[in-house]
């Protein structure tokens, strides 16, 4: 009796391996925010949560880096931008963050994108942060995310996957 292994095929294998990357740079991005926060002499959470602005659970939940895939919402970039104990460096990887997202470099559709930075805008986040508000949504960010045959990959997969 033989057993057939079915391997997925080279663009799924692709597009997995991209996803992976794109959420893994995304993750990490989060715990330099969390490395910035111990440097500055906030070891526990609780002081991390002041810190940044939010409740305990809230900062928790934020600095754990892998909660979501989604990643940090822009109801709390903007607590975290607005919040006047934010150490220097830390809000640097904020802004940092920010850019990198509305680049595209963490795989968000570029609806997704336009709708986050809508929400920023509406929280007040680019008055308190050096982030413009007039970055310009790319249609594919090659240099962020890979090669433009990447970019096509991921378009394709995501209309085969809404049944387009």
């Amino acid at each position: 009796m033989s057993t057939t292994i079915m391997q997925k095929p080279r663009e799924e294998q692709s597009l997995a391996s991209l996803a992976r990357r794109m959420r893994a740079r995304q993750q990490a991005k989060i715990a330099e925010l969390r490395k910035a926060l111990i440097e500055n002499g906030c070891q526990r959470v609780c002081e991390q949560a002041k810190a940044l602005g939010l409740c305990r659970s809230s900062a928790w939940a934020v600095l754990q880096a892998s909660h979501k895939n989604r990643g940090l919402s822009p109801h709390v970039i903007g607590c975290i931008g607005a919040s006047p104990q934010l150490p220097a460096n830390a809000r640097q990887v904020i802004e940092d963050y920010v850019r990198e997202r509305l680049a595209g470099a963490y795989g968000h559709p570029t609806r997704s994108l336009r709708e986050f930075r809508t929400k920023l805008d509406a929280v007040g986040f680019f008055n308190n942060s050096a982030v413009e508000s007039s970055i310009a949504l790319p249609a594919t960010a090659p240099e962020l995310c890979g090669t433009e045959d990447e970019e096509f990959v991921v378009a394709r997969s995501r209309a085969a996957y809404r049944g387009a």
